[in-house]
């Protein structure tokens, strides 16, 4: 079947009508410009490139350069949300999901990839696995399997080592995005073994053998953490409320992006001072301080800028739908905070909201707290989990400043420091 090269014409000349849509209907300007950026670069990129599919186009973009769960999920969407325009002209409207990977047959999974994935999932589910989990690893096997077919192999027995290889040579750019792709294929195929044991055993010798990859985790610095705070403060800032109640979890619990994003009303206990929550993650509950300095953030943005909608989460966006926020959200909360507080500009610098949660652990640390009790207040479901941040450079430990009397550390526990 002869391959036929994408026409970009309409995108070309009829992406201003998105934008101006999105700008008409209050959309975010961060967000807005993501949009902006993610079609020049497409249209750059199909000057030089001939694409077949906008799925193409998105695994591509991701292979450039190392992109964390957060932005790769960001990018699908905005390219979801493109190809929906361009091909069908249908606008976002907040509420119907993109159709990435589900545009047609040419795209959907072979009969037996399908079963193969569906199978996984409930598997999982009736092993009680995290159902966010599950959902990550499936989509980037089928991620895997779709590359499979594309190189004409739709069955389990049709896999070459050559396509597989192929994969992780043109798809994974950084050993750590290739580790984490190897393990989620391996852990699909393992479920599926039972149907198919030589079969998935032969794909998973054609795995490559990655190393786990650790990168040296950048700690905020002490003229960083300040220019933070300062931007938190000032009610002169560029940051809405929302945004400043966000930074200021992010700062002083160290909450996952996602668990802030799902926070509800009944996770707060204004009267004993507490955020109890169940993590995402890992599906265990948590219970941590509510600080005076979050909880004042919150509640101004709660009583002066919040919609006044019958909403269970307490952060939503910024648009007229007035939905809850989302993980991306929260990632472009803390590029507009690190934009405003001067923080992490350089090209290869290390953003994103993990860099609070490093932030605490790192300065728990350096102030003495045992490591099960900082894996506690972190909501790890494992003491391995702190493993990374034990890598950092010792200097940055004692460098952090943060007063860690806001958390649930029982008396006596730093005595012996």
């Amino acid at each position: 079947m002869k391959e036929v090269r994408m026409n970009f014409k309409n995108l070309r000349e009829n992406h201003n009508q998105l934008i101006q849509f999105m700008e008409s209907n209050n959309y975010c300007t961060d967000y807005i410009r993501w949009f902006q950026y993610e079609i020049n670069w497409i249209l750059e990129e199909s000057t030089h490139r001939d694409y077949q599919s906008y799925e193409e186009i998105f695994f591509d973009r991701i292979s450039r350069r190392p992109y964390s769960k957060s932005t790769v999920d960001m990018k699908k969407t905005i390219i979801g949300t493109i190809k929906q325009f361009d091909l069908e002209g249908k606008y976002p409207d907040g509420r119907c999901g993109h159709c990435m990977l589900k545009a047609g047959p040419e795209r959907t999974l072979s009969d037996e990839f399908q079963k193969i994935i569906d199978h996984y999932r409930d598997h999982g589910m009736k092993k009680g696995r995290n159902p966010e989990t599950l959902r990550s690893k499936s989509s980037s096997a089928t991620t895997f399997f779709l590359f499979l077919q594309e190189c004409g192999e739709n069955t389990v027995e049709s896999i070459t080592e050559s396509s597989v290889l192929r994969f992780f040579e043109d798809y994974t750019s950084e050993k750590s995005n290739g580790y984490y792709f190897r393990g989620c294929v391996a852990a699909v195929l393992d479920a599926w073994e039972g149907r198919n044991r030589n079969g998935c055993q032969k794909v998973k010798s054609y795995l490559p053998q990655l190393r786990p990859f650790r990168r040296n985790l950048q700690s905020l610095t002490d003229k960083e953490i300040s220019r933070i705070r300062k931007a938190l403060d000032n009610p002169d800032s560029c940051l809405t409320l929302r945004d400043r109640a966000v930074g200021m979890l992010l700062l002083y619990t160290g909450l996952r992006s996602c668990d802030i994003a799902g926070m509800t009303f009944d996770d707060i206990d204004w009267e004993k001072g507490l955020i109890s929550i169940v993590q995402k993650k890992t599906g265990m509950p948590l219970q941590l301080p509510l600080s005076p300095v979050v909880g004042n953030a919150i509640y101004d943005y709660l009583t002066l800028e919040r919609a006044d909608v019958p909403e269970p989460y307490i952060f939503l966006t910024g648009n007229r739908l007035f939905n809850p926020i989302s993980v991306s959200s929260v990632d472009n909360i803390v590029d507009a905070i690190l934009r405003e507080s001067s923080s992490r500009q350089s090209a290869g610098d290390r953003r994103g909201s993990h860099l609070f949660r490093h932030h605490v652990a790192t300065s728990l640390m350096g102030n003495g707290v045992p490591r099960p009790v900082i894996s506690g207040i972190l909501g790890h479901s494992s003491p391995g989990s702190l493993e990374p941040y034990l890598h950092a450079d010792f200097a940055s430990l004692k460098a952090c400043s943060l007063d860690v009397s806001m958390f649930p550390v029982a008396k006596g526990v730093l005595e012996d420091a």
